[in-house]
């Protein structure tokens, strides 16, 4: 399964537009209250909680949600521009000191504490 930036999906199994050749850098992984984005910061396909009963992954820049996974286990497709966490704000780069809520007041995400 692909997503196109617009929401639309191109249905697999397929052999093209994959990143299985391609080296992984948390450089471009942000994350923020209860969602994570691959991408520039701001810019990128996100992966996040809705609220209690719903996750959904969108792209940010076009505004779309790609899919819905609710949790009684449906799926319900895109594109579309509702149940997504577009409004959200990064707070956080994967691999860099930042401040993090409750008692872990400095910390690094990838485990190791400031």
């Amino acid at each position: 399964m692909v997503w196109r930036e617009d929401g639309k999906r191109l249905p697999g199994p397929r052999s093209d537009l994959h990143t299985w050749s391609k080296d992984f850098f948390a450089q471009d992984v942000h994350y923020g209250d209860r969602f994570v984005e691959f991408g520039e910061k701001g810019k990128g396909w996100r992966v996040g909680e809705v609220d209690g009963s719903h996750m959904s992954i969108g792209y940010k820049p076009t505004g779309k949600t790609a899919v819905i996974y609710r949790s009684d286990g449906t799926i319900h497709p895109g594109p579309r521009t509702d149940y997504n966490v577009n409004s959200r704000t990064p707070t956080g780069l994967l691999g860099q000191p930042n401040k993090c809520p409750g008692l872990f007041q400095d910390c690094w995400v990838n485990g190791r504490n400031t």
